[in-house]
């Protein structure tokens, strides 16, 4: 299954058709990321989330692939060219042996619906631990194994339990 949302993508500043998502730009190597809520073609809190990514790069020892001003005039160019009402948007850093990437796509928001809003949703305790929880890090095991989880004991959302009970 392609991640990727929309009709365009962007892949180290250049717009891409669909067709050519590779999905091991994301889960191959190390991805570090971030989701952003799009409204109206505006990315919601976007310092905020630069800041962020900024942080998790350097917690993980790595460089940063684009600089905030150049995803700004990336997103620009990606909503011109796929509008969207309401989406979310991922910037992904992926870190791989024979290269770097930089991905900003759009993915399919998932929100509860207003019934789940008002009586509430299932929730699951799931007993692993993220690494650096300070990072956004794509696992894709960890995430994998809790999905697997969520879908056997029928959850919306899973929280992760720590070795120590917490």
């Amino acid at each position: 299954m392609n991640e990727c949302f929309g009709r365009k993508y962007i892949l180290n500043g250049k717009l891409e058709e669909p067709d050519s998502f590779d999905n091991s730009l994301v889960y191959e190597g190390d991805s570090i990321y971030e989701v952003i809520r799009m409204v109206r073609n505006s990315p919601v809190f976007f310092y905020d989330h630069m800041e962020r990514l900024e942080s998790s790069v350097k917690n993980q020892k790595k460089l940063m692939l684009a600089e905030a001003s150049t995803i700004k005039k990336d997103i620009i160019r990606l909503t011109k060219a796929d509008r969207k009402k309401e989406v979310n948007l991922k910037i992904v850093f992926n870190y791989n042996k024979e290269s770097s990437n930089y991905l900003i796509y759009y993915i399919e928001p998932i929100y509860p619906s207003e019934k789940q809003y008002m009586e509430g949703v299932k929730g699951i305790l799931f007993y692993a631990e993220r690494k650096d929880p300070g990072s956004k890090v794509i696992n894709h095991k960890l995430r994998s194994s809790i999905f697997h989880k969520l879908i056997l004991d029928g959850g919306y959302e899973a929280l992760l339990v720590n070795e120590k009970g917490r």
